[in-house]
């Protein structure tokens, strides 16, 4: 089948589309009923790179020229308190490296609504659900967290990740301004990730506020991608009506020997309908 081929394929065409994969459940009770989504503790993730619990903190002193302890302590508790309170949301985007133009059919591989890792990790064992939001919008909903795509680093660059309080530096400024300064190494750590991830085309979310538990999701939705390897009716009536309600594009998506097939709601329908017809040209006798 050609993908692009597939009614309202060209939405995911886009720098500007990311994916959440996620539970069916998880998705109807929580997600779209509360049109949010959860930023989860960076000390939860499964990671240990990122699972820095205790942050190893070093302090540098270089010409006998040092802060104070006071100011030293400072720093110090400033950082384990943002690395505390770190809390993160992982999307996916489309291959970016894989280039298009007009010209050419998109390869399935280009999409990241159609990858089997992410629907084998995240999606419950390809049983979940995959929602395309619009990055501009989730942006605009949630100015006070930072945004960026994840920055993929092999085992000999993670020495850079360590915290090291530069006390010459400190002794030489504001310890106001130092701790603003040092937001952006925190930050800067908080969006690498060891290249065998990759594949992931990860776009991350982050937020250091203890307060900020989720992000606004308002009017960002734009498509909701269902597998049907064990949709049960409930769940697909919720999410035709939802979808209907919200007019957001709905995708069924489901795995072979031969591969995947995608096909809309709307297709889906149509066929439906038209069985319906002929079911009914059957009962009453009539002929086409």
């Amino acid at each position: 089948m050609n993908l692009m081929k597939v009614e309202g394929i060209e939405l995911f065409n886009s720098e500007n589309i990311v994916y959440h994969y996620t539970k069916i459940q998880t998705a109807i009770e929580y997600i779209l009923y509360d049109n949010r989504l959860k930023l989860s503790s960076r000390k939860t993730s499964n990671d240990p790179i990122e699972n820095l619990t205790n942050p190893s903190i070093t302090i540098n002193i270089n010409n006998n020229v040092s802060a104070p302890d006071h100011d030293r302590a400072i720093v110090t508790e400033f950082i384990e308190n943002k690395i505390k309170n770190a809390k993160q949301l992982c999307l996916c985007q489309n291959n970016l490296d894989i280039k298009t133009d007009s010209t050419t059919s998109i390869p399935y591989e280009y999409y990241g609504f159609l990858k089997p890792r992410m629907w084998d990790q995240y999606g419950d064992n390809y049983n979940g659900i995959c929602l395309a939001f619009d990055l501009n919008l989730l942006k605009k909903n949630n100015p006070n967290i930072h945004a960026e795509k994840v920055d993929y680093i092999n085992y000999d660059t993670f020495p850079r990740n360590n915290l090291n309080i530069n006390s010459t530096k400190l002794s030489e400024t504001n310890v106001g301004l130092y701790c603003k300064e040092f937001l952006n190494v925190i930050k800067d750590i908080s969006f690498r990730k060891h290249s065998d991830y990759s594949g992931e085309n990860e776009y991350r979310f982050l937020s250091f506020d203890e307060n900020e538990k989720f992000l606004n999701i308002n009017n960002s939705l734009k498509a909701i991608i269902i597998s049907e390897r064990k949709l049960s009716p409930f769940a697909k009536k919720w999410l035709i009506k939802y979808s209907e309600d919200n007019n957001i594009e709905v995708f069924l998506i489901s795995w072979k020997i031969s591969g995947v097939m995608i096909t809309t709601m709307k297709n889906e329908k149509a066929i439906s309908g038209l069985w319906d017809q002929f079911k009914n040209l059957g009962q009453t006798g009539d002929t086409v």
